[in-house]
C-alpha cells in the first residue's frame, strides 16, 4: 500500500489509526480530542509515532512533531503534514 500524501494525513487518518492501533472508541476521538482524554501516556504517543513513520517512510523526530497530552489530533494532523512536506523538500507537488 502506498504511503500516504501530506493531502491524506487528516484528523481522519488519526482516527484510523488510533481505531486500528490502540482500540480507542470511535466516539471518544474528534478533533479536539487530546492524548490525555484519550488516556495515551507517553509510551502509547511514541508507539503512535513509530506506526506513522512506518506508515508515511518519514522518520518523524520529536522535534518535529512534537505530542504531549494537551495535543489535539487536529494539531497533530497538521505538524505531520508540515513534516512529510518537509521532508519531500522544495520539488514536492503540493
Amino acid at each position: 500500500m502506498p504511503a500516504p500524501t501530506s493531502g491524506e494525513l487528516t484528523e481522519d487518518y488519526l482516527v484510523k489509526l488510533l481505531r486500528e492501533h490502540f482500540e480507542i472508541d470511535t466516539e471518544h476521538l474528534h478533533p479536539d480530542a487530546t492524548f490525555e482524554e484519550l488516556e495515551l501516556d507517553s509510551l502509547a504517543l511514541i508507539e503512535l509515532l513509530v506506526v506513522i513513520e512506518d506508515d508515511t517512510g518519514v522518520d518523524l523526530q520529536e522535534k518535529e512533531v512534537p505530542m504531549g497530552p494537551q495535543t489535539t489530533l487536529k494539531q497533530v494532523a497538521l505538524l505531520l503534514r508540515q513534516a512529510v512536506d518537509a521532508s519531500a523538500g522544495p520539488s514536492a507537488d503540493r
